[in-house]
């Protein structure tokens, strides 16, 4: 066809819609502009969308490789380490097998008396044989106690220190707080470089959170650490359905079934005067989960974890204020802001059956490191 016939027929094609355009009423060309406006936002949204894929998957691909590489250098140093201890246990070996293969407090405790009986004794008949070749006068029965009771004296004060420097590195237990390090068979679902255990028994939630506070006033000034938080009750670790029932919380029994048992409550401080409070869930079912946690934003969740995780007790303005969607270290979340713009609650999936609550964005971008390190169960 002639370019000029195909001209004139878009342009006999233009003038009849331009035509039924103008003899349509108002109320249907409002309709129309409003469906196209509907449609062209629904384009832009869909682009939108693909190129956050796009960037989504190309981080996901920087991450890989990332962590591909961190574990080549872990797989290398573990290697070494190996090599290393086989070296030592090949030395250990050719001393002989005279050599105790297990040493324990007891064991070094009797073989530094029975070193120190010997000693002693050693010393005696030294003495005695120096006294006979120089002709002087052997030491008096009476003498002879006195030495004894003193050695023995030294023995007993010895003792008294080794009791006293235990007890002063054994754990304390300041108003239900007892400070230990993480025991070998408990594992938080994040690492964490310190673990406090606080006995709640007989405590209401207003001192449950006082004693939490506590402990994270006093991470302040710690930089890059995070502390596990095991609550006990009647000397036993507390439930899932325990903790919300403690919080008094408003979150629905849908939510909480959709959880898994295991879950942390600890505290991260990422620098100085950026400690926070920190909730980590693992869900069975993200789609139920996700669905609920909406739900609970816009009922009590403000009311429930705020004053846990940031030590500051909300008003009734910042209750009522609807959570935002935002990226934060590439990572999509809703954060609730203050009066000043300022994020004060963050909430995010760090992937579809871990999620995460804290109270700041230092706390939770330290927390997105030791996640991308393979730190978080």
């Amino acid at each position: 066809m002639d370019p000029q016939d195909i001209n004139s027929t878009k342009s006999l094609e233009q003038k009849r819609l331009d035509a039924r355009f103008a003899m349509e009423s108002e109320d249907a060309r409002k309709r129309r502009e409003t469906e196209e406006g509907i449609e062209t936002a629904e384009n832009l949204k869909r682009e939108m969308q693909r190129r956050l894929e796009e960037d989504k998957s190309k981080e996901e691909e920087k991450l890989a490789e990332e962590k591909k590489q961190a574990e080549e250098k872990s797989q290398k140093q573990k290697n070494l380490s190996v090599a290393n201890i086989k070296k030592e246990l090949d030395k250990i070996k050719s001393m002989g097998a005279g050599a105790s293969p297990i040493r324990s407090y007891k064991g070094d405790m009797d073989n530094m008396v029975q070193e120190l009986n010997i000693s002693v004794a050693r010393m005696l008949v030294e003495e005695d044989a120096r006294k006979r070749e120089r002709g002087l006068v052997y030491l008096s029965i009476n003498q002879k106690k006195q030495i004894i009771m003193a050695l023995g004296s030294l023995l007993i004060l010895g003792g008294i220190g080794i009791g006293v420097y235990f007890y002063i590195m054994m754990p304390k237990k300041i108003d239900g707080i007892t400070n230990n390090k993480i025991s070998e068979t408990y594992k938080p679902l994040m690492f964490s470089e310190t673990s406090n255990e606080i006995d709640i028994s007989g405590l209401d939630r207003n001192k449950i959170i006082s004693s939490f506070r506590t402990e994270i006033l006093s991470n302040a000034s710690k930089t890059a650490n995070s502390e596990n938080i095991i609550l006990k009750k009647n000397g036993k670790e507390i439930q899932l359905t325990e903790l919300f029932t403690i919080l008094k919380s408003g979150a629905s029994s849908e939510f909480i079934r959709s959880l898994q048992d295991k879950f942390m409550i600890g505290i991260v401080s990422a620098s100085p005067g950026t400690a926070s409070g920190v909730l980590i869930f693992k869900t069975s079912s993200y789609q139920s989960t996700f669905a609920n946690m909406l739900k609970w934003e816009k009922g009590t969740l403000v009311k429930d974890v705020y004053e846990l995780l940031t030590r500051e007790i909300p008003d009734e303005d910042l209750m009522k204020k609807p959570f935002e969607d935002t990226v934060i270290n590439n990572q999509d979340t809703r954060v609730l802001r203050n009066i000043d713009g300022k994020i004060v609650l963050i909430v995010s999936f760090l992937n579809s059956n871990t999620i995460v609550l804290t109270g700041n964005t230092e706390s939770f971008n330290e927390i997105i490191t030791r996640f991308r390190n393979g730190q978080i169960n």
